[in-house]
């Protein structure tokens, strides 16, 4: 976010063995990137895979804690920034705390909005709703699996003002296992279920719904299991539809890249990532950025 960025570290030693970390990191004026915090949860202990997930907006970084390996629910910590240095702000949990939800596995904030995805909550995925007000979160929706599709609202969660998304990598609607997308709107206060997206293209196995992300009017999805290298789609709000705007294909793909596994969206560029590209030795992984002109998405570099 501008020159911030949170990093991650699951399996780190933060605070007790592979109990998880996170780093943010600033970029200087002469370029270079340098730490400037380590954050750890405060009752975070070993296998709580403290990081899995993370997101930044402005003062505010949300880290997922989904506790995989333990079984529990889950949780996501708020960190926010007063002025002097980086403090936990609350840690969130669903209402409903489902044992083994992997609550935690996906995050997004936008402002005073958050999305956490629990991909096994009441075994098939949610989606819960968080909005701070006078300084406390409070949970305001849970968005249940529309389909009824286990694995619902995993990595691919994203929030941007009154609208929010919610993958289904396993949808079965354009055949087993081809994925969907599910966006939402907040009207009245009140988040309702807006359109099911899907690739205009779509068969079965292509996990469409893997990964996505949104920037308020463009959406992007990856299917990483796509014709067996995967793909990305670019969809664009057209009044109160969501229409597919774009189809990403990396120039060199090959079989087993996974081109889609990971993707994000900013104005005209667009990030996707191949975990399984051989660019620098098997399943070395590779990045591919994609650029807007003239309302035609091309590759622009890969990384």
């Amino acid at each position: 976010d501008g020159d911030a960025m949170v990093v991650g570290s699951l399996f780190g030693d933060g605070a007790a063995p592979g109990s998880g970390a996170v780093h943010l990191y600033r970029k200087a004026v002469d370029g270079s990137w340098n730490e400037e915090a380590e954050l750890i949860g405060n009752d975070v202990g070993s296998g709580f895979w403290f990081g899995k997930h993370v997101a930044i907006d402005g003062a505010c970084i949300l880290v997922g804690s989904p506790q995989e390996w333990l079984g529990t629910t889950g949780a996501a910590y708020v960190f926010r920034h007063d002025g002097n240095s980086w403090r936990q702000e609350a840690k969130l949990l669903p209402g409903d705390m489902p044992a083994g939800g992997r609550f935690g596995a996906g995050v997004s904030v936008d402002g005073d909005r958050i999305i956490v995805g629990a991909y096994l909550a009441q075994g098939i995925g949610q989606a819960y709703v968080y909005e701070r007000d006078s300084g406390q979160w409070l949970e305001r929706a849970r968005l249940p699996s529309p389909g009824g599709v286990w694995h619902f609202a995993s990595h691919s969660v994203a929030i941007r003002g009154d609208h929010d998304i919610a993958g289904s990598p396993f949808d079965p609607e354009r055949g087993d296992s081809a994925g969907a997308v599910f966006t939402y709107r907040r009207v009245d206060g009140l988040w309702a279920l807006e359109q099911k997206l899907v690739a205009a293209d779509g068969v079965a196995s292509d996990q469409f719904g893997w990964w996505a992300d949104s920037d308020g009017n463009q959406v992007i999805v990856g299917a990483p299991e796509k014709g067996q290298m995967g793909a990305a789609y670019i969809f664009e709000r057209a009044g109160s539809t969501w229409v597919q705007a774009a189809k990403l294909l990396a120039d060199d793909a090959a079989p087993g890249d996974a081109f889609g596994y990971w993707c994000s969206l900013k104005g005209e560029w667009a990030a996707v990532g191949a975990r399984g590209a051989d660019a620098k030795g098997l399943d070395s992984g590779a990045a591919y950025l994609f650029h807007r002109e003239a309302g035609v998405w091309s590759q622009h570099s890969k990384v």
